[in-house]
């Protein structure tokens, strides 16, 4: 049992916590080793994106579906969820951890720079003879914990690749970015594997304009003093846009998607504040 904590879902997506960086690589390598044994349909491993790919030496490492993963290390803000009464975790850290996920294509984990900083640290002090895991860390059960996983993570080998630095979305300054990957899996390194279908047609980017714009009408009539009755947004620009984008590469749509996506962000955060501040003066 590796000992991490599911803290939600978003959309196909799992926000996981562990106590240690050595449990949450363990975590990750685990299932994506685990992922090749799944028992796929034929309908994924007859497909391009999910057939069976070997690296030179004959090795399995890509079969069906592709997870990608990141891994931060921080202290992030805990607080409880008013409605399901689990713990939740916000702020800087687990914003970041979200951006360092979205550099991974699927099959990868990427990790941060001061996620390999701190298991690096460990790595030495495990090292060291006389081994004193109580000098790592405070808990002896955590120390405990994190010696079974060294132990495991050391047992099959892994290996960090630099990917240098990127300019993460929402963050002021570049993050430097790593691939981590299990020996056995390091193939995966330099397999091409075939590129992913493109995640955003120029329909369902124009709808998202729209949302874009109807949640920036419901902030600022939320916002207003005078409370005004809330106008009917003119479609035009979406029409304009659709038809002048039609043709646009993933390249040039990708950007102007990170941009809306980020404008719903932001207006998403206070109407969640408002429902969350609502239903605590319910209860």
């Amino acid at each position: 049992m590796i000992g991490g904590y599911e803290v939600k879902t978003e959309g196909d997506a799992f926000m996981v916590a562990f106590p240690t960086v050595t449990s949450a690589l363990h975590w990750c390598f685990t299932v994506q080793k685990s992922l090749l044994e799944a028992p796929w349909p034929n309908e994924i491993l007859d497909s391009e994106h999910g057939k069976e790919i070997l690296d030179g030496e004959g090795r399995l490492i890509y079969r069906g579906l592709s997870v990608r993963m990141g891994i931060h290390f921080g202290q992030p803000v805990c607080e409880a969820d008013p409605i399901t009464r689990r713990m939740d975790y916000f702020g800087p850290m687990v914003n970041r951890a979200a951006r360092i996920e979205g550099e991974a294509d699927g099959g990868q984990i990427c990790v941060s720079a001061d996620f390999v900083s701190e298991i690096k640290r460990i790595l030495a002090g495990f090292m060291q003879q006389p081994l004193d895991p109580s000098a790592l860390f405070d808990d002896p059960m955590t120390s405990a914990k994190a010696l079974d996983h060294i132990t495991a993570l050391s047992a099959q080998g892994f290996e960090i690749k630099e990917l240098g630095e990127r300019k993460l979305k929402g963050l002021e300054n570049p993050e430097f970015v790593y691939l981590v990957y299990p020996a056995g899996l390091s193939g995966r390194i330099t397999a091409k594997k075939p590129l992913a279908p493109r995640l955003v047609a120029g329909d369902q980017l124009w709808r998202l304009w729209d949302i874009a714009l109807r949640l920036e009408m419901v902030c600022s009539v939320l916002t207003a003093a005078d409370r005004p009755e809330p106008r009917v947004l003119s479609s035009e620009m979406a029409v304009l846009l659709r038809t002048a984008g039609e043709g646009l590469s993933e390249a040039a749509i990708m950007p102007m998607f990170e941009h809306i996506v980020s404008r719903i962000e932001v207006r998403n955060q206070p109407l969640t504040l408002r429902r969350r501040v609502g239903l605590m003066c319910l209860l």
